[in-house]
């Protein structure tokens, strides 16, 4: 993978994608299930493998007293760090195919084409220039923060129609 513009949206990608992987790594393993999936477990738990009993599971949240307990639980246990470190893996190879080519030919726009979509001559992505709709998406999952806030390295014009969660 070229990764040439360590500060720009390749770089702020890459670095988000660490940041949820480092978020994943620290918690419980997956799968993730709910305590109504086995006979013996609270219903209202979501249990994860146990980091200091191999082989066994614990504890990773409650959602005895929450309103939205089973859309909540469905999410958390879909949402396991096994499936989150596979879909980090996923972007980070869409980042490595979508990435900046320079244009060194008359016509070229001044900020080169997507290599990714310039490799692919026959489809309507052909000279992309870069940063292309695919780079542009992939960035904009990370434009806000946890807390709803815009992530202050983000550029306004990278992906401008993609809204906040909420």
């Amino acid at each position: 993978m070229a990764v040439t513009d360590s500060r720009g949206i390749t770089g702020f990608t890459l670095a988000r994608i660490g940041e949820v992987e480092a978020v994943a790594r620290a918690a419980a393993p997956g799968p993730w299930l709910r305590g109504t999936e086995r006979e013996h477990l609270v219903d209202d738990v979501m249990y994860g493998q146990s980091t200091v009993w191999p082989g066994h599971i614990a504890q990773v949240c409650n959602f005895e007293y929450a309103a939205e307990r089973e859309g909540n639980a469905a999410h958390i246990a879909r949402h396991d760090p096994r499936f989150v470190l596979t879909w980090c893996e996923f972007l980070r190879w869409q980042v490595g195919v979508h990435h900046r080519a320079p244009g060194n030919w008359a016509g070229s726009p001044p900020g080169g084409f997507c290599a990714g979509c310039l490799s692919d001559i026959e489809s309507y992505h052909s000279n992309m220039p870069w940063p292309c709709e695919t780079a542009r998406r992939i960035a904009g999952l990370f434009r806000y923060q946890p807390d709803g806030t815009q992530h202050p390295e983000w550029k306004d014009g990278w992906a401008h129609e993609l809204q906040p969660p909420g």
